[in-house]
């Protein structure tokens, strides 16, 4: 799977709220240590933003796992409430794993108990930039425009009726 910036911040996030469990991507071993999490990939959709963005939109069904169901809905509990506590606003983390000024503003979480899991679904967009296309400038643009006051055209009428 490949991890674009936003998807390993909200990672580092939910693995440094959980005390570093085990994580799991792609696929899940036969064989899983727990307590675990696992990060499948996630459901993306995309949709125009503005005229010059795009946006990603982001839902991921993030699961933990431990050796009770219970336990394992408690650890969904602390990733929630930590995203809660700071607002839903993951901070995105650069190369090598420092925050940065930039955030992900997530939508609020939800979380499900599963057997012996819990899922916590996260949802958020992410506008990107269209590719610029190069163009040539415009050099000049000549125009003429001719304004008549509503007044002059108004009178203009009244006097052709008199007529």
């Amino acid at each position: 799977m490949a991890l674009d910036r936003e998807m390993a911040s909200v990672i580092a996030f939910m693995l440094k709220a959980t005390g570093n469990l085990q994580p799991y991507y792609e696929k899940m071993p036969q064989d899983f240590i727990v307590p675990s999490v696992y990060f499948p990939p996630p459901e993306v959709d995309s949709q125009g933003f503005t005229m010059s963005t795009y946006a990603l939109n982001f839902v991921w069904f993030v699961k933990f796992f431990h050796s009770k169901s219970s336990l394992a809905f408690d650890l969904g509990f602390t990733a929630q409430n930590a995203l809660k506590s700071v607002r839903n606003a993951v901070p995105v983390v650069d190369n090598e794993g420092n925050p940065t000024k930039r955030i992900i503003r997530l939508r609020d979480p939800l979380l499900r108990p599963m057997d012996n899991a819990a899922q916590i679904t996260l949802m958020w967009d992410s506008p990107r930039p269209y590719r610029r296309v190069e163009s040539q400038a415009i050099a000049a643009i000549n125009a003429t425009i001719e304004l008549k006051s509503a007044y002059d055209s108004a009178l203009a009428i009244i006097n052709q009726e008199e007529e």
